[in-house]
């Protein structure tokens, strides 16, 4: 029983304590605070109130909220797309390519052949004269057909040079060829029946053909076929190409 008179006496002056303290603030609040440090009471209410630092640092901030100029700025850095990377080609240019860097950029084929390729030289008596340039000529499976196309591209610059010139009408086109018992069937476009010079010319373009293709061994002579068909003869003045023709057989 005592303890508990003990115990109400000493709530009592706490109550007491604390309605003077509360007079006191409404009177004068500045005095009061002074009084009130002065008197420990602070200190007291410290001890008897608890002191927990983890709850008020686990207490979440509040955040600011952000002024209108500040949020629409940053809504236009967000719906601001970034670039893109742009990807590199695979392949660069070099701006100086060594000589085996062109090598290697033009397509090769699996062999190589120097041929002879047979053009025309006008002689001082105004004639056709047929003169040999050498060639290197890349094929797969035909050389012979390889060495007919070099030879309907015409002269070299370093031939021009030489005076050699060509008699194989420019739009002449090689169709088809084929080699069969020693004889090169060559079959050629249309364009291939006219000539400028006509019968001085055709001769000159059929030897020219004729003496490219015999440089091969397995040829013996050439039968000209013309979009696919054997014609008679080739020209206004008419050159015989109805049979197989070789280097000493008479053009007639």
């Amino acid at each position: 029983m005592a303890e508990k008179k003990k115990a109400s006496i000493g709530c009592l002056f706490w109550i007491i304590l604390i309605l003077l303290v509360l007079i006191i603030i409404l009177i004068n609040l500045k005095p009061a605070m002074e009084v009130m440090e002065k008197s420990g009471f602070f200190k007291a209410v410290e001890k008897i109130m608890p002191n927990d630092k983890s709850t008020k640092t686990a207490l979440p901030q509040a955040e600011e909220s952000p002024s209108p100029i500040a949020d629409s700025n940053s809504t236009q850095e967000r719906e601001t797309p970034l670039p893109e990377a742009t990807a590199l080609p695979t392949e660069t240019a070099s701006p100086t390519e060594t000589p085996a860097a062109k090598a290697s950029a033009i397509p090769q084929k699996a062999n190589l052949r120097k041929a002879a390729l047979y053009f025309v030289q006008v002689t001082n008596e105004a004639e056709l004269k047929l003169v040999p340039a050498s060639r290197s000529v890349y094929f797969d499976d035909s050389p012979l057909k390889e060495t007919l196309l070099e030879l309907f591209k015409g002269p070299s610059k370093t031939d021009l040079n030489n005076g050699l010139i060509s008699q194989i009408p420019k739009n002449t086109q090689l169709l088809d060829v084929y080699v069969k018992n020693g004889i090169a069937y060559i079959n050629l476009n249309d364009d291939f029946r006219f000539n400028s010079l006509e019968r001085k010319g055709h001769i000159a373009q059929l030897k020219q053909i004729i003496h490219t293709a015999t440089e091969y061994s397995t040829v013996k002579a050439v039968q000209f076929l013309i979009e696919g068909k054997t014609l008679d003869y080739i020209g206004p003045e008419g050159v015989y190409i109805k049979e197989p023709l070789g280097r000493n057989s008479i053009i007639k």
